[in-house]
């Protein structure tokens, strides 16, 4: 049965909760009127499983990173660190608007490099007019096994 996996049981109490590592880099105009925010995150879906007691399964969810109201997001993407153990397929977007908005069925089973949203996806420059979650989403079969960095470069202003 598919899960949906929210942010809080992904990022837990601790700093590597659930296999999950996150990292936010900024950079900030000289008037301080605009950044550009790197977020990365890391998830071992198998940490993830463990530490919530919930198999993994086809169609689960994952809600990624948060991108918060007022900021686009320019572009995104993933890379599979460690190729998942059956045939399982990602995709990367909105679960409540396009679940593939971003990146539509990258293998998960082949060792890959870097998976850019690509032209069928969103448009660059998806502005947020509310906050939402970047959520990845297992086809075809679990993630089990796999590891993956996903990644998103956002502007705001400030």
């Amino acid at each position: 049965m598919a899960t949906a996996y929210t942010s809080a049981q992904i990022s837990g109490t601790g700093p590597n909760q659930a296999g999950m590592m996150a990292e936010t880099h900024k950079w900030t105009d000289k008037v301080g009127g605009a950044e550009m925010l790197l977020r990365k995150v890391k998830i071992d879906f198998d940490h993830l499983a463990t530490q919530t007691g919930v198999a993994l399964a086809a169609n689960d969810t994952f809600q990624v990173m948060h991108v918060n109201a007022g900021e686009t997001v320019v572009f995104c993407g993933f890379h599979i660190d460690k190729v998942a153990t059956g045939a399982a397929d990602i995709d990367f977007g909105l679960t409540g608007g396009d679940v593939d908005g971003f990146i539509d069925g990258i293998e998960a089973n082949d060792a890959s490099p870097t998976v850019v949203a690509a032209p069928f996806g969103l448009l660059s420059g998806t502005y947020f007019s509310s906050g939402d979650t970047l959520d990845a989403k297992a086809l075809s079969a679990s993630l089990a096994g796999c590891i993956c960095t996903f990644w998103a470069l956002i502007f705001r202003n400030v």
